[in-house]
């Protein structure tokens, strides 16, 4: 496997993969009542995908969010929450 070279295949390659992702996530959570934390970090557009089928532990959640905040790496980011409650 390599990296796309082409940043216009590598963007539309990236978004149908994170939305496979946030599949086999939410099914994952569903089928073997797990507990699932997903965060996907897009740097290129500065985005980031969260996904936590858990509300009652949003508290650690919210910790690892905060992890990649103290960074800085998405000062100017949007956020996409899905939450399967």
């Amino acid at each position: 496997m390599n990296r796309i070279v082409d940043e216009r295949l590598r963007q539309i390659t990236f978004y149908k993969r994170r939305k496979g992702l946030l599949k086999k996530a939410m099914e994952l959570s569903l089928l073997c009542e797990s507990q699932v934390f997903l965060v996907v970090l897009d740097s290129t557009a500065k985005k980031i995908l969260l996904y936590n089928n858990m509300p009652s532990e949003q508290l650690l959640f919210n910790e690892v969010i905060k992890s990649y905040d103290s960074r800085n790496l998405y000062k100017n980011k949007d956020v996409t929450s899905s939450n399967n409650s």
